[in-house]
């Protein structure tokens, strides 16, 4: 059947809610909600330029042993007073039989039917559901578009669709038969860009092109005459919590992460059997205690007596302290170039972690010897400031490392450049307040005023250059920091004019509302955790206007990380760019979690009595566990972790071999440990 664009749509209701489906394929094209009527939760077709006819929901495709196939329009559409079913021949013995029923909710059935005369293998099999998680702007981010939160861990799998304001209602899809066991993304590519999410895809199995993706994905035997199936539906919730009430877990979990000589705690909710790494694990009732001796992840399963089985992720490590003390001595060791010219052989550098070679490459902005490799030094600072490394060595890395990036970084009148060399040595503002902070702790560490003097000079700099209106990550907090510094000096003048742009940046983005400038991306989670740092320490606490702005950055801030049972996910706001830019693989796709998911948490640990909450303490402590996932068992973490199954074909659910910009991760949980002065 030919498709055809300009017929009306079908309209359903869904609960208080409406679905528009194609009247031509049966295809849902849009959710209303007389709430948000401007939202349309999927994305449309000609005002989303890169979503066309061949990614609608349902469309996808299916690898067999027989054959590959993609299929599009239904041959058949068959409309009648209870729905409709629609029916497409794929190749020459499979068809694809899809239900469609309005009411409460869409509910969808999908069944692959063999019609040959052989069993057929199918080893990888995905649906589109195309959700509208875009970045046009921040405006219309958060009043048109949804975070997609993706959960498929087998029987037990669902995808929340929530607004970008944190605002209800939300829309649900959960899974009532049958298994999803991945999700791949499609359309991600440099036209595509870092402002979409990309099409997402669900499927039963990703078996022919990662078999290991999330612990292992089935092949199906499908017998002829017989049918691989499952269901969903898709509803409309007063908010997030409504709908994870309904979704009906296996088992609930105390936490996602324990360290040494600790155990998780699961809570069956109805009789099953559980195995962590495929070892079968006793249970006490409902209860299981799940503990392993080896740091890492592990993946848990539970069969229910149905033979349903679910899957998830936990993690296990040998504390805090052990990490960083592994990771700052492979920092010292390998990711500083001895060979290098000058001072430059103190500079910290990605390193592939295949070879142990360094990657300095002043012509890619995210691989050069300065930016977001700062980081690395950081982390040795704060590990000396506890403790936790050799003072004499470090002592001579951190030095060395202040003079080559006074030499290199750093010029005359506070610009700070992006690298020492290179193409993409320029000045970008998000590098001020890193460095400024680095010199100021500096200064305390090794009692030097005039480190003091020149992270002075770099937020002067930051703030002649603009910074008012733009949200650099860490600004807020260096600028508390330098001026804590100053006064403890007794210069209260200097203090003050170190602080007051700050104070005049949170009048601005108060009245900016919704119009947030596009920084490097058009919208996203790093501009919006800036915004409640500096608004949760510059904002005016007695004005009802930055309360209420505060308020709602927080309530944007958290939308960003979703309520998926799995200590990669849970709480860990979703970034889908940085395995491009950082990564040696230059994989698009959903980073999982990224080392600047904790500015989320540092920036919600920043409110102020009265804005916090359970929920955003819980986040914390959540975003803070999953942030250790990559350097458990890593001498070398990755820069990205891109978490679904494959990323335009390619294979994913791994580390991007790049050790690069991670330990900011490590370095911002210490500096979370702040000690005085």
């Amino acid at each position: 059947m030919a498709d055809n664009g300009e017929a009306r749509p079908i309209l359903w209701d869904v609960g208080v809610g409406q679905v528009e489906l194609d009247r031509v394929d049966g295809a849902p094209l849009a959710f209303r909600h007389p709430r948000r009527p401007t939202t349309p939760w999927l994305l449309q077709e000609g005002a989303d330029r890169w979503h066309t006819v061949l990614h609608r929901w349902g469309r996808g495709f299916v690898i067999t042993d027989q054959g590959t196939f993609r299929w599009g329009a239904p041959d058949s559409v068959d409309e009648g007073e209870g729905g409709l079913t629609t029916h497409a021949k794929i190749g020459d013995n499979l068809e694809l039989v899809v239900t469609r029923r309005g009411g409460a909710k869409l509910a969808e059935t999908y069944e692959l039917w063999n019609r040959g005369a052989a069993p057929i293998e199918v080893r990888s099999l995905a649906i589109s559901t195309p959700w509208r998680d875009v970045y046009d702007s921040a405006q219309d981010s958060l009043e048109r578009a949804c975070h997609a939160h993706v959960w498929t861990g087998g029987s037990w799998a669902w995808v929340l669709a929530e607004p970008m304001d944190g605002l209800g209602p939300v829309l649900g899809l959960t899974l009532s038969e049958g298994a999803l066991w991945s999700y791949s993304v499609e359309s991600r590519n440099p036209d595509t860009g870092s402002n979409i999410r990309g099409h997402l895809m669900l499927q039963p199995t990703d078996h022919a092109r990662n078999p290991t993706a999330n612990g292992g994905q089935p092949v199906y035997s499908v017998p002829p005459g017989e049918a691989l199936s499952w269901s969903w539906t898709v509803g409309f919730y007063q908010d997030r919590a409504a709908f994870l009430a309904t979704t009906d877990p296996p088992i609930s979990f105390d936490s996602y992460s324990a360290g040494h000589d600790e155990a998780i705690i699961g809570v069956l909710r109805r009789p099953a059997t559980v195995a962590i790494d495929g070892v079968p694990v006793a249970t006490d009732g409902n209860a299981v205690r799940l503990e392993r001796s080896r740091a890492g992840t592990a993946f848990v399963d539970v069969v229910e007596e149905s033979r349903r089985t679910a899957r998830t992720m936990l993690l296990f490590t040998d504390g805090l302290e052990a990490i960083v003390r592994r990771r700052v001595r492979v920092l010292l060791d390998a990711h500083r170039d001895q060979q290098a010219d000058g001072l430059r052989q103190f500079a910290f550098l990605p390193v592939d972690s295949s070879t142990g070679l360094t990657m300095h490459s002043p012509d890619w902005p995210d691989w050069t010897d300065g930016a977001e490799r700062v980081g690395m030094a950081v982390l040795v600072q704060h590990a000396r400031r506890l403790g936790w490394v050799d003072a004499e060595e470090s002592t001579a890395a951190l030095d060395g490392y202040a003079r080559f990036a006074r030499t290199h970084l750093i010029e005359a009148d506070g610009t700070v450049l992006r690298g020492s060399a290179g193409a993409y040595n320029g000045s970008r503002l998000y590098n001020y307040p890193w460095l400024a902070h680095f010199f100021a702790d500096h200064a305390v560490m090794f009692d030097r005023s005039e480190d003091l003097d020149l992270a002075v000079r770099i937020l002067h700099r930051l703030a002649e250059r603009g910074g008012t209106h733009f949200l650099a990550i860490g600004w807020a907090e260096a600028a508390r920091r330098v001026a804590e510094l100053c006064r403890h000096a007794g210069d209260d003048a200097l203090a003050d004019q170190v602080e007051q742009p700050l104070r005049d940046s949170a009048d601005w983005f108060v009245s900016q509302g919704v119009e947030l400038a596009a920084h490097e991306v058009n919208y996203e989670q790093t501009i919006v955790s800036p915004l409640v740092t500096l608004l949760a320490l510059y904002g005016r606490p007695d004005d009802e206007e930055h309360r209420a702005a505060l308020e709602n950055a927080v309530r944007w801030l958290m939308a960003f990380g979703g309520p998926q049972p799995h200590i990669r996910l849970n709480s860990v706001p979703i970034r889908h760019w940085d395995g491009y830019w950082f990564g040696r693989e230059k994989l698009w796709g959903d980073v999982f979690p990224h080392y600047w998911s904790v500015v989320t948490a540092t920036a919600l640990s920043a409110l102020p009595d009265w804005a916090i909450t359970e929920a955003s303490t819980e986040q914390v402590r959540r975003i803070w566990d999953a942030s250790l996932a990559d350097f458990a068992a890593a001498d070398f973490p990755t820069c990205a972790y891109v978490f679904p199954s494959c990323i335009d074909g390619r294979p994913a659910d791994r580390p991007d071999p790049l050790s690069n910009d991670q330990d900011w991760a490590l370095a911002l949980r210490l500096r979370s440990l702040r000690t005085t002065p």
